[in-house]
């Protein structure tokens, strides 16, 4: 079974038997209404997901606050795997204060929980870095990934100060240079794989993510059984928080 660890399921209207059957789907929350769409998705299917909101869909910051204290406190801890989407991006419409207190809030409820985090940021590496090397000693109790990892040389080193777990997706496939630089830098047991999908869920095929492992196999030159056996040692370590 291959393991997508980032994705996202919108508009889900019924079972989608391919993409269940043959592959871990780890669903990511990014807004409000994902979270509970997510949540009744899990009350259907074994599929693990990640709450939270997204940067990107932050509006107002009250409001956003009181949305994550009713979710954390009104949910089973045993129902989701992690906390994510979570992280920074300059496109965001609050401010840069009230975006740190709203990850703060997310970071600190997963450590409270040890649960694993999906990390997402956008041209704010600054930022998230300041945050993440705030709560160092605290991030000791649980696992990070850095979703859609496209870092220069300095990037790969300061997060992985972190004991940071990288998931690479389409642009593996590109054969981008950071992508390469990454995989050649990083331990391979921090190496995760995602499709990072985000449109209608019935859209979703198995061959998605099946390009990606094989991008990856002909990388380190190894069988693709090979990979799908290390991604999925790599993902359940990461879910270890």
């Amino acid at each position: 079974m291959y393991i997508d660890a980032h994705m996202h399921i919108k508009d889900y209207k019924g079972t989608n038997s391919c993409a269940f059957l043959h592959t871990n789907l780890n669903a990511m929350a990014f807004d409000i209404k994902s979270n509970y769409d997510l949540l009744a998705l899990k009350c259907e299917h074994n599929v693990n997901i990640f709450l939270g909101l997204h940067p990107l869909f932050f509006s107002d910051y009250k409001s956003d606050l009181t949305f994550l204290q009713n979710l954390f406190t009104n949910t089973d801890k045993d129902i989701y795997k992690g906390i994510g989407e979570i992280g920074f991006d300059k496109r965001s419409k609050l401010s840069i204060d009230e975006c740190i207190l709203l990850f703060e809030y997310q970071l600190l409820f997963a450590i409270e929980q040890k649960k694993p985090v999906s990390l997402h940021v956008y041209k704010t590496h600054d930022v998230l870095l300041k945050v993440l090397n705030k709560h160092k000693g605290k991030l000791k109790h649980i696992n990070l990934c850095l979703h859609n990892a496209i870092l220069s040389d300095d990037l790969i080193k300061a997060y992985s100060s972190f004991d940071m777990f990288f998931s690479l997706g389409s642009y593996l496939i590109k054969g981008h240079k950071k992508i390469e630089s990454l995989l050649n830098k990083c331990s391979r047991d921090r190496i995760l794989l995602e499709s990072d999908f985000d449109l209608d869920f019935s859209l979703y095929k198995n061959d998605t993510i099946l390009n990606i492992y094989k991008a990856l196999a002909a990388f380190y030159k190894e069988d693709i059984d090979t990979i799908q056996d290390s991604i999925e040692n790599n993902f359940i370590n990461f879910c270890k928080s």
